[in-house]
């Protein structure tokens, strides 16, 4: 009783209160939105993601945005374990397990084209692998999740992980494009502004278990 649902219908959203729960259905009152902007038999989210989320929420990810400098990056999450990877066209930075435990972070700058002291790319997972795959793992007490919060990074999207393709899909609509093999399964968007946006989830449960955002330089856009 009391708890939230969220309802995204592209740029429609409708949020409902629980305030009679039964054991398959729940009665609820309108908290925002239009009731005709329901519809029979749709999934609803928990309330945790009580915030609408827009693929332009993704133009800034985990407090870093477009141009932003690698350097930011290490100062924001720390350089002390920090595993760092350079060359002349790029830099890759892990926080790894040397970090934390079940902790993935990874922020490079994989522009042949572009400045290599620039942010553009930035993956997270919370992630296990089991059976030879990768699985979602929550890491909200110790792993990726955690250390990301542990730095100050309140990021709405670190509240995606865990929630199936469907839930995604219904939070931002068709995607570009899907992929699909034996290891995972991706669903890929693109914001108004050029960042392209990756969902990746287990291939069996279609678990998000890692985000992927890759900002554009103007030429690319």
């Amino acid at each position: 009783m009391g708890e939230n649902l969220y309802l995204q219908q592209g740029d429609k959203s409708v949020v409902l209160r629980v305030i009679f729960p039964m054991q398959v259905s729940a009665q609820c009152i309108l908290i925002s939105g239009k009731i005709n902007n329901l519809r029979l038999n749709e999934p609803v989210i928990s309330g945790k993601i009580y915030k609408p989320l827009k693929l332009d929420s993704f133009d800034t990810f985990i407090g870093f945005t477009k141009n932003d400098s690698i350097d930011k990056a290490l100062t924001v999450l720390g350089d002390s374990f920090a595993i760092i990877s350079s060359s002349l066209s790029q830099t890759i930075i892990f926080w790894n397990n040397e970090v934390e435990e079940n902790c993935y972070v990874e922020i490079s700058s994989e522009n042949d084209s572009g400045d290599p002291t620039k942010i553009s790319r930035i993956k997270i997972s919370s992630e296990l692998i089991k059976n030879g795959k990768f699985a979602y793992l929550d890491t909200s007490n110790k792993g990726t999740v955690h250390f990301l919060r542990s730095k100050g990074i309140k990021d709405p999207c670190l509240k995606l992980f865990g929630l199936s393709s469907s839930s995604i899909i219904q939070l931002f609509g068709k995607p570009e494009e899907e992929i699909s093999n034996t290891d995972f399964f991706s669903l890929n968007y693109k914001s108004s502004h050029g960042t392209i946006v990756s969902f990746f989830f287990s291939q069996d449960t279609k678990i998000l278990y890692s985000i992927n955002i890759q900002f554009q330089d103007s030429h690319n856009e």
